[in-house]
Parts: C-alpha cells; structure tokens; sequence
C-alpha cells in the first residue's frame, strides 16, 4: 500500500520537475490548526481545505504531526494546552521519473491572516497581530523580467510601533528555473524585495499580549511571477529552485524556524514563541 501511494505521488508530481534538471524540488504548503496539550505531545490538529491536497500528502503529514513533541507550554507556572495556527512544507525530490522522495520539510507555528478569517474565534481576534495597512508591491527587477525569471522571497520585517518597517532582510530566495548566476538573480531579487518593504506600513497590536512589545518582527512572502497574480494552487506541486538559507542575526528569536513553511499570498506571519517543537520538524522521506 505504502509503495502504490509513492508511486502515484511520484507520477503526480513529475509534471512539474521532470523536464527540470536536478535539484529542482516541488513543494506545497499545507495550513492549519494544532492543539498542543499539557505535557506537549500533540492534543489534536486540523488541516485547511483537505480536499485540495492529494490523499498521499495528507498521510504524510498526518504521520509528521502526530510524531511532534513540544517544549510544555506554562502559563502561571502550571502547564496547560495551547493552539497556534501552523504551516507544514512537504518537500518532493524526483530520484528519477518514476520514483520521489517526499517529506516534510518544515513547519512553521503562529498566526496568519488565513487562519483569521477562516478558523477559531479566539485564533486571531482583531488587534491581537500585526497586519498590513499600506504596501506597494515591489517593482520586477529588469534583469528577472528579461530573462523570464520568477522568484519568492521570504522576508524578515522588523516593524515599530508606529507600523513603520525599521529593517528588512531576505531569509530565503528561491528561483522559478535554473539560471546563469543564481547568486546575482538571488541578490536582485533580495535586494528589490527589501528595499519595497522599507516603504510599507503595518497595522500594529493594540489589545493581548503582543500589545506591549517595543517592536514586531514578521515573516512576509514576496512573490514575482510573469503574466498575472498567481492563481490559488493550494494543494498543487509548486517546481522551483531552492536558494540557501540567509541568517539573519536580529531576526533569530521571532521568526519561524523555517522561512519558506509559510503560506503564499503576501501575507504576514507571526511566530508563535510558545510553540518550540523538541523533535524535528521534518520526517524522513517517503520513496517510492
């Protein structure tokens, strides 16, 4: 059973990487509620849309999650159950065309504006994060829109209380396809990215316990893509060329373990600092 569902993974996402040299992966996030409970293992969960995501991946999540163990979360010296909005990262790397190894790669724990609109009313009360109020897209850098290029990055944003950004910085870059100098594309888009989110402004927390920090620090996806808006390929195999990951010294404490475990579609994400997982977040792969 297990060496049909890889199989069929395997077929289903050669679409997107076999006409691609290696190591060009595919990858979809998959968004979500967890509950923690008391001595940290894993209360309960619930996944955005599952019937938008292959059955094959819902397993191997399912598989990753019930696996987690938390740091115990305590509140008023006792320990006590807790939920947090996540984002999971399933990785797929083809071997050859008919064979994938396919994992999770990351996960991701806090507060985003999906999560908001659609899940439990005491997941992100209005005033409780930070959202965004005024945000010029970034223009596409001309070497990238020459050469057909996309790219995603993913920022770290440090906003101040009046919800002007202080400092922005690139956690990780990643390419549509292979290209000649994947560094200076990496740093072209980088640098344009950042230099957009310098000019944006945030609506800041007024009301729980965010409210009282001096500053927030953010995750933002940017996304370039040639000929429109992306459509909502949630649940689909995104191709894409993996670019390192960048430290960001002031940005360590607040940001998600795992930049690109984020959901798309721009929006800020809010780590959560309760949930610190004691086991790796990631599962070993499944091959076909």
């Amino acid at each position: 059973m297990k060496r049909s569902l890889c199989v069929l993974l395997a077929l289903a996402l050669c679409g997107a990487v076999c006409a691609a040299e290696a190591p060009i992966e595919a990858s979809m996030v998959i968004t979500g509620t967890i509950t923690v409970n008391p001595a940290g293992g894993v209360q309960g969960y619930a996944l955005h849309d599952q019937d938008k995501i292959p059955p094959g991946v819902v397993q191997i999540v399912e598989r990753t999650i019930k696996g987690w163990q938390f740091v115990p979360i305590v509140e008023n010296g006792q320990p006590v159950a807790a939920q947090a909005g996540m984002a999971v990262r399933v990785v797929a790397r083809m071997i050859d065309k008919a064979n994938a190894e396919i994992r999770v790669a990351g996960a991701s724990f806090g507060c985003d504006a999906y999560q908001a609109k659609n899940l439990l009313p005491n997941a992100c009360p209005p005033g409780t994060t930070v959202t965004p109020d005024r945000r010029q897209p970034p223009e596409y850098p001309r070497q990238a829109l020459k050469e057909g290029l996309g790219g995603e990055v993913y920022l770290a944003v440090e906003v101040g209380r009046d919800g002007r950004v202080i400092r922005a910085d690139a956690m990780q870059v990643n390419l549509s396809n292979r290209f000649g100098s994947p560094l200076r594309m990496q740093n072209a888009f980088a640098n344009n990215a950042r230099d957009a989110a310098m000019k944006w402004r945030f609506n800041v927390p007024t009301v729980g316990p965010e409210a009282a920090k001096d500053h927030w620090v953010v995750t933002v996806p940017v996304v370039y893509t040639i000929g429109g808006p992306m459509p909502d390929d949630y649940g689909k195999w995104h191709a894409y060329v993996p670019g390192p990951a960048r430290d960001v010294p002031w940005a360590r404490d607040d940001t998600p373990g795992s930049a690109d475990a984020l959901a798309g579609g721009g929006m800020p994400f809010v780590r959560d600092s309760r949930f610190v997982l004691k086991t790796q977040s990631g599962a070993d792969g499944d091959r076909s």
